[in-house]
Parts: structure tokens; C-alpha cells; sequence
């Protein structure tokens, strides 16, 4: 078997990035030549999808009212059945707003023998939302459940079951659980359906809407198998922010990974283009 990474890319392969339709994706090439280089490099397969990879559930999402971002991200339940359909190893599944840096290590190596690499989501907002899908939606953990517990080395509270998705590892092992207990392409509407969220359901948390997406169901998954007693946190490295690792001048951070991290994120690579402090750390 083989190592994978995953990136999702729903843009036409003949883009014409000059073209003014396309000024705010003028940040895509850069970062796809990027994770094309190093995936080259470390020897693994890369895989890029969008909603035509999965006929049967493009056909069916597009008959209900959910934005393009929750179509994309739903990919992200698509892939673990993809995956196991290959039989592949291990894979990663990057957000394409990444640029690598170019001495990063294998991902796979670093993470070899470990199930299930990822970091923790500490946004409070986004552990309320997911909080409230569990229970009156998902219907998968008690009302009273506390969705934190403590870590007893720095008494920070850690959340259970929002974890971040912008950068990841799994194995074999962890992703035929899980793909046990996630729709495929062929039943992801009925599944939406039986709880609920074929409505798209908004859900206001400390002054925020907050919508159903990837997260949840990745929650739902993590409430109702074993596959979190394999987690291993992934470390900041490997989905390090862009503001910690260039704008700090002298306090600048070292990374494997630059997450770009929204409109700002992107706008400074694009303005960095010439900026060899910038370019000599990453592989574009």
C-alpha cells in the first residue's frame, strides 16, 4: 500500500488566472505548485477532488439550498470512502490555501506508526455550534455531556470532539472505522435528511451563525466509534499560521506547513511573490 494526499480543488483545469474573474483565486497555483512539489518529493500520491469526483452526490446536493463552501467541504466525508476504495496506506488531506516550506520533512515519516494525527479547534464559538449538532441534531452524545475535558498536565481545557481540519493524518486502520459510521455519496442526502439538516439549519452561538459543515460530521464520527483513543495532536508545524510565521520579524515562528488562513493570508503571498524573506523558506 501507498501514502496520499488529499487536496480539494473544485476550479476548471484551464483557469485563466489573469483573467478578472478569477483575481481572487489568483492565489490557487502557488499554492497547488507547492503541495504538487512536495508531494513529488516525499513520494506520495496526490489526489485532488472536486463534485464531479463524486457524481451521485453532486447530483443530489445541488437540489438543496447549501452554499458552494458547505459542497466543498463535505468532499471531506467523500474522501475517507475514496480512500478506502484505493487501499492506501495513510493519507493527508491539506486545505489548498497551504504553501510548504522547503525543508519540511515527510509527513508520513514523521508521523509513522501513528493512526490518527490532528490538531485540536479551540474557537469557542465553533465548539458551542458543534456542541448543539451533537446533541439536538446529530443526537449522538447525552444533553448533560460536557464536550471539554481537562488536560491534567496544564489544566487547559481541551475539546473533545472539535478538532481542526486543516491539515491531518490517518491510517488504514482509522478510516474503515469511521467510514463505517459516515454516508457515502450514494446515501449522504437521506443521511441529512433522517436528522434534519436538509433545511441547512442556522445556528446563533455567542453572536455568530454558524452552519453545518465537515466538522460536525467528522464529530458525529469521533461521538460514535473508538477512533479518538488513537488521536495523537498534531504539532503546530505541520498547520502553522502565516502570521506567526512571517509577520513576526525576529519572533517568526519555523514551520512545515503555512496555513494561509483567509482573504488576508492569501492576499500576502500574492504580495510576497518577489519578497525573497518570504519566498526562500517555501516551495512554490
Amino acid at each position: 500500500m501507498s501514502n496520499a494526499i488529499y487536496i480539494i480543488n473544485d476550479l476548471p483545469e484551464d483557469a485563466d488566472f489573469a483573467n478578472p474573474g478569477y483575481k481572487d483565486m489568483a492565489w490557487v497555483p502557488h499554492c497547488l505548485g507547492s503541495i504538487q512539489k512536495y508531494a513529488a518529493r516525499i513520494g506520495a500520491e496526490l489526489i485532488s477532488v472536486n463534485m464531479d469526483s463524486f457524481p451521485a452526490y453532486r447530483d443530489s446536493i445541488n437540489n438543496y439550498d447549501f452554499s458552494h463552501y458547505q459542497k466543498s467541504v463535505f468532499l471531506k466525508i467523500l474522501i475517507l470512502h475514496d480512500f478506502i476504495k484505493r487501499g492506501l496506506d495513510k493519507f493527508a488531506l491539506l486545505d489548498l490555501d497551504m504553501v510548504i516550506n522547503k525543508s519540511a520533512p515527510d509527513i508520513f515519516e514523521a508521523h509513522k506508526g501513528e493512526d490518527f494525527v490532528m490538531q485540536y479547534g479551540f474557537n469557542e464559538a465553533v465548539v458551542a455550534k458543534n456542541e448543539i449538532f451533537l446533541k439536538q441534531y446529530l443526537k449522538v452524545i447525552k444533553p448533560n455531556e460536557e464536550v471539554y475535558r481537562i488536560n491534567e498536565a496544564n489544566g487547559r481545557k481541551i475539546p473533545r470532539y472539535n478538532l481542526n481540519l486543516g491539515c491531518y493524518v490517518m491510517s488504514n486502520k482509522i478510516v474503515s472505522r469511521m467510514t463505517k459510521a459516515l454516508p457515502d455519496q450514494n446515501c449522504f442526502v437521506d443521511f441529512l435528511d433522517h436528522h434534519n439538516l436538509l433545511d441547512n439549519p442556522l445556528i446563533e452561538v455567542l453572536g455568530e451563525k454558524k452552519d453545518f459543515i465537515d466538522q460536525d460530521l467528522y464529530a458525529y464520527a469521533y461521538a460514535t466509534t473508538d477512533v479518538l483513543k488513537y488521536h495523537k495532536p498534531l504539532k503546530w508545524e505541520w498547520n502553522a499560521n502565516y502570521q506567526a510565521c512571517f509577520q513576526k520579524g525576529d519572533q517568526n515562528k519555523d514551520f512545515y506547513l503555512c496555513h494561509l488562513c483567509g482573504e488576508d493570508g492569501k492576499q500576502f503571498l500574492l504580495d510576497n511573490l518577489d519578497n525573497p524573506e518570504v519566498m526562500n523558506k517555501i516551495d512554490v
